[in-house]
């Protein structure tokens, strides 16, 4: 009982002597883990409304995807404004395929891929991304009529075109909206322009006495391009639909007066 007594009362004096060392007992530091005394309480809040939760989490995720969607954009808006900005002879290669690009028809499909695999979404800010329900269902493509005339010269194989009569210093159209990728002379044709439209196809615009663009120029459906020249001494249009690389009889997707 006596050595008990002893080994008790020298197992508190270790403990005072820990405590005025400001060397708590082990079960101590394990309350202290849990709540500091000094810890300023307005810092400490273990209610779940101050908890980080997963939806903020989200959102920061979500933020950064848009910063980083921006900053590809702005680095693509200024790397092209550099390239048609530069004289620099290294540069032309990349001037050339960047016209080729806007001005022939565009893998869209492939670059939406692009899109949704490395900036998580298409990139639906573009009009030929964006989509809607009126979009999935098929509407019947009409085109515009260059001129008002009468077929004179109908289609055949070898002329890959129509002729058409009209009036004296008629105005021509396009028929359609699409990219200019040709204005200026062509054997047998004289002046001409030819534009290329959605999904490739294009309309050729021959014998012309004005040509009212250039090469890169986006026009829309009736706009004017051009002007009739007479030959011998008719006002006369070459006109030409060229789809899935061959020609075709315009007479059969245009209705001529």
């Amino acid at each position: 009982m006596y050595d008990w007594a002893q080994k008790h009362k020298k197992r508190r004096e270790v403990k005072w002597q820990a405590i005025r060392q400001g060397r708590a007992p082990r079960s101590w530091a394990a309350k202290r883990k849990e709540w500091d005394p000094g810890q300023d309480l307005l810092s400490y809040d273990a209610s779940p409304w101050n908890q980080t939760s997963g939806k903020g989490q989200a959102r920061g995720k979500k933020g950064g995807r848009l910063r980083t969607q921006m900053l590809l954009t702005a680095a693509l808006f200024i790397l092209t404004l550099l390239v048609f900005r530069s004289q620099s002879p290294v540069l032309k290669p990349a001037e050339q395929w960047i016209s080729g690009v806007m001005t022939h028809d565009f893998q869209f499909a492939g670059m939406e891929n692009w899109f949704k695999r490395y900036l998580g979404g298409s990139p639906s800010i573009l009009p030929a991304f964006s989509r809607s329900e009126t979009d999935e269902k098929p509407r019947e493509h009409r085109w515009h009529s260059p001129v008002f005339g009468k077929v004179v010269l109908p289609f055949d194989e070898q002329r890959k075109g129509i002729v058409i009569r009209t009036v004296a210093h008629a105005r021509v159209a396009a028929a359609d909206e699409g990219w200019v990728i040709f204005a200026g002379e062509k054997p047998g044709l004289g002046k001409t322009v030819i534009i290329q439209h959605e999904g490739g196809s294009e309309t050729w615009y021959g014998q012309l006495a004005g040509i009212d663009v250039k090469p890169k120029d986006w026009v829309k459906k009736g706009q004017t391009i051009g002007s009739i020249s007479e030959t011998k001494g008719q006002p006369l249009l070459y006109f030409a639909v060229k789809q899935n690389d061959r020609f075709i009889d315009p007479a059969s997707v245009i209705v001529f007066d």
